[in-house]
């Protein structure tokens, strides 16, 4: 399948989700085609410096996705519930390689409970769950999207903190 179609695909199927605002960037495809599809990365955005030094001293440790030279990168937030605690973010990187394209999704989720003011957020979540129950739902809006073209989707890894 095309890495045009793969692209189309994936942009139709991020639009259909519940994300409010989806942002896509897209760039040329490398001339040469890689032998092997490039990944996603989670890196630290104060690698290197003072600030993150001081960071991982203090235990706490900030990644941020990144798709080195990737020719299609789309990102989307779900702040649909914000008004509750909750946010969701969708970041999506494709690759066109020799055999086919690459495609990595990322998704994060925060939620802010506990204390008086959350109280009520937080008993009605007890009942009937938070947003993130959506996040699986719009990955498989995605991945249907990208079926219909015709190519085949074949799930190399998942990572669940």
């Amino acid at each position: 399948m095309s890495y045009e179609a793969v692209a189309a695909a994936v942009t139709k199927g991020l639009q259909g989700t519940n994300a409010d605002s989806v942002k896509i960037d897209r760039s040329f495809p490398p001339a040469q085609l890689a032998a092997q599809p490039a990944r996603l990365e989670l890196k630290s955005p104060f690698s290197g410096s003072k600030l993150g030094a001081l960071a991982e001293a203090s235990g706490s440790r900030i990644q941020v996705p990144s798709c080195q030279d990737a020719p299609y990168i789309a990102t989307g937030a779900d702040k649909s519930m914000a008004g509750y605690g909750e946010s969701t973010g969708y970041y999506v990187c494709l690759w066109p390689y020799q055999d086919g394209v690459s495609l990595d999704i990322f998704t994060s989720f925060s939620i802010q409970s506990g204390g008086i003011a959350n109280i009520g957020t937080d008993l009605a979540r007890s009942v009937v769950g938070d947003s993130s129950q959506f996040i699986q739902r719009s990955i498989d809006a995605v991945l249907e999207n990208v079926r219909a073209t015709g190519a085949s989707v074949e799930k190399v890894s998942e990572l669940k903190a």
